[in-house]
């Protein structure tokens, strides 16, 4: 018997020469381990049709779920081993793997062995050359093995240090740019208006939240897509607040977006008025003190994966939300020391930057996270590992929007003391919607033309992209197709093929009117999935062909099956239709029973829970 042959080639090789490999090899079997899904159909289209290609989503998703607790439980011990300012401003110490590689590269080795080990003669494309040498060495002395890359691995470490180190660079500028302006605005508005504060003073209540374009709204009014209604009900109480504002993610000049600031100065703290010159030099700094670290020995599932903590640490070009943490001395340096900070929580770089300034350099403010997202396991940098409340930096209190979502953290092992339920803020319009009857709750009145159906897209644009192209070959000209872009991904809109943008119409509205105007939702790694969800609507769940599923949904009774290709999609969607002409129902379940556990509803006893008991006590009239 002739011995198993193993051909493992580069993603980024030229197409042609893929197919010539793989055709001179003789193999009738590939698999793709790209994260550009648009890559993966190119090599697809140029390949012969008698050779397969692997399905490999249900080899990634049980690689991520073999992989998900020792991966906490080796960057925990990680952090116990390194901790300091510069390891918790490390990518590693992060977690985010919506903006890093490395666990999805451990989980790319592991779905790797997996489809090798039940297959016989197979080609693996993929993109990550350090994937590719750790595979090569699992089967060394079981299989002959083919390797083909596009270019040495020490050339690509020097390029990745020398790219995230130009990008660190760049990103001081582009921050020295904006603190430049910013002080321009403040001149021109204190000449204008000699009489104007320069920023408030005893606050009780700071509120650190995010601008995107769409809070810019009418009448000078800012639309907090994170707190909403939170401020003005503080205001309403006698609390003293303002809030701290990132601009981030604008289409109008940074310019006109601090005009829009400068009319309520009271109201509003941007950043870049109490940051010094010298602080956007921060970043650089601790990439310079994260070149330290050193990973060996770091062994995953009985595989060595130290080579793509290493390759993790060349590419970590660290971010602007750095500096948070200076920031904190700039604001105690100023008299501008509330009672309580609440920070948009999603236990990501900023809000470690922010816990540790606070701690240094406000120690007599609380700090209150509010957990604003819906809790997707697949979201690492959501948790924490095995022991590491002990020592990373944690809000006082982590506010959540439901018992379901407390109780994930609680099982993550976030401490049980310092979570607690307020008011599920970004979703109170799910109980304002009227209350759906029996037939309504389980059933839909047939559209006038078409099913419509409603593609809400995930920020991470490899994911939508992916998302579009299989619900576009499942749906073929047979339905209405809508998409709804991320607030924070307008843009991708206008990248889309003419051929796409053609037969489909964009909302950018709320969820709910996208709602109210579709049949059947399809999406993936996105939370719009409950929103479709608790309103009632059918969902299809769509699974990453190379990519971890990032789906608020997993581990939901009766909502598990995931779908992974366009076939299985066409399948689901025409089964929809028919059911919906033929007046069946099209769910399974009351959504109405899964509301209160996932969202708390609007109330002032939820509100409360974001103000320190003291606070409540002495500042303010009591909370009814």
């Amino acid at each position: 018997m002739s011995e198993a042959k193993l051909v493992l080639l580069d993603a980024r090789l030229d197409r042609q020469k893929i197919v010539d490999i793989i055709g001179r090899e003789g193999l009738v079997r590939w698999a793709a381990l790209i994260q550009d899904y648009g890559r993966i159909i190119e090599i697809e289209e140029a390949l012969p049709p008698t050779i397969q290609r692997m399905e490999t989503g249900p080899a990634m998703r049980r690689a991520v779920q073999a992989l998900r607790t020792p991966y906490y439980r080796l960057t925990a011990d990680l952090g116990r081993k390194h901790q300091s300012l510069a390891w918790w401003s490390n990518s590693i110490s992060e977690r985010n793997n919506m903006n890093s590689r490395l666990f999805l590269n451990c989980c790319y080795v592991d779905a790797a062995r997996r489809l090798i080990e039940r297959d016989g003669d197979l080609c693996l494309v993929c993109d990550d050359p350090t994937v590719l040498k750790i595979v090569a060495g699992c089967f060394a002395s079981s299989r002959r093995i083919v390797v083909e890359t596009s270019g040495r691995l020490n050339g690509r470490a020097l390029n990745g240090y020398l790219h995230s180190f130009l990008y660190v660079l760049g990103t001081c500028v582009q921050g020295l740019w904006r603190w430049f302006q910013a002080k321009a605005s403040l001149y021109w508005h204190d000449r204008a208006q000699k009489e104007r504060p320069r920023g408030p003073a005893d606050l009780d209540c700071l509120v650190h939240t995010w601008a995107d374009e769409k809070s810019f709204g009418a009448n000078d009014r800012f639309n907090d897509r994170y707190f909403t209604t939170l401020p003005d009900w503080l205001r309403q109480r006698g609390y003293k607040t303002a809030s701290l504002v990132t601009v981030y993610a604008i289409e109008r000049s940074f310019w006109r977006a601090l005009e829009f600031f400068r009319k309520d100065p009271a109201a509003y703290i941007l950043p870049e008025d109490y940051c010094t010159w010298y602080d956007y030099l921060f970043p650089v700094r601790l990439y310079l003190r994260r070149l330290r670290f050193g990973f060996k020995g770091l062994v995953l599932n009985g595989v060595d994966m130290s080579a793509l903590f290493t390759m993790e640490k060349q590419r970590d070009a660290g971010s602007f939300v750095l500096l948070y943490y200076p920031l904190m001395k700039r604001l105690a340096d100023k008299g501008v020391r509330p009672s309580v900070i609440l920070e948009a929580f999603e236990n990501m770089l900023s809000d470690k930057m922010v816990a540790l300034g606070v701690k240094k350099y406000l120690p007599g403010t609380r700090l209150f996270g509010f957990f604003h997202l819906a809790v997707t396991q697949n979201i690492l940098c959501n948790f924490i590992g095995p022991g590491e409340a002990e020592f990373a930096p944690l809000p006082d209190r982590i506010i959540c929007n439901g018992p379901v979502f407390r109780d994930r953290l609680a099982e993550a092992g976030y401490p049980e003391d310092k979570l607690s339920v307020g008011v599920a803020l970004r979703y109170q319009y799910l109980w304002k919607q009227k209350a759906p009857d029996e037939s309504e709750a389980l059933g839909f009145q047939p559209p006038a033309g078409p099913m419509r159906i409603l593609v809400p897209l995930p920020l991470v644009e490899d994911g939508a992209l992916e998302l579009i192209g299989k619900t576009m070959a499942a749906a073929g000209n047979d339905y209405h197709i809508y998409l709804k872009p991320h607030p924070m991904g307008l843009g991708l809109l206008d990248r889309l093929p003419d051929g796409i943008r053609s037969r489909v119409q964009a909302l950018t509205g709320s969820m709910d009117e996208a709602l109210a105007r579709t049949d059947v939702v399809v999406t993936a790694a996105t939370s719009a999935a409950l929103d479709a969800v608790l309103s009632g609507k059918p969902l299809v769940r769509l699974g990453r062909e190379a990519e971890i599923d990032l789906d608020p949904l997993e581990g939901l009774e009766s909502l598990d099956r995931v779908y992974y290709s366009p076939k299985e999609i066409k399948a689901v969607l025409a089964d929809y239709q028919t059911r919906i002409r033929n007046g069946s129902p099209l769910i399974g379940y009351d959504p109405r029973t899964l509301l209160p556990g996932l969202f708390a509803p609007p109330s002032d006893e939820g509100l409360s829970a974001f103000i320190p008991s003291d606070l409540r006590k002495t500042r303010g009239p009591s909370v009814q």
